[in-house]
């Protein structure tokens, strides 16, 4: 069963990014997108059990060099921008709504 994974990104009321992924298939995908599955705990293998519980620490911070800069390069551009993330599975669905800042 595909679990399919829309993130939209906002720099205030304009979007920047709209694109949906199928997190179960075997295409690589974005850093953008791994980032936020990793960020979230958000499991990237499949399938996934039913009762399996997926966590994650609020004070996460993400320190990037110049280098992984460039590879989030929407995000060098927008530097403060609205990241909305739904999560489609077959259990039901998750949604995420996070501001993202690059310094």
């Amino acid at each position: 069963m595909p679990w399919f994974m829309n993130i939209k990104v906002l720099d205030g009321n304009v979007q920047v990014f709209n694109k949906t992924f199928d997190l179960c298939d075997n295409k690589p995908k974005p850093t953008m997108i791994t980032a936020h599955i990793l960020a979230y705990a958000i499991p990237i293998v499949c399938p996934i059990k039913k009762d399996e519980k997926h966590c994650r620490n609020d004070s996460v911070i993400f320190k990037l060099n110049a280098i992984h800069e460039k590879m989030f390069e929407l995000f060098s551009r927008y530097k403060r921008v609205k990241a909305l993330i739904n999560i489609e599975r077959d259990t039901g669905i998750t949604c995420i709504e996070t501001f993202t800042s690059i310094n």
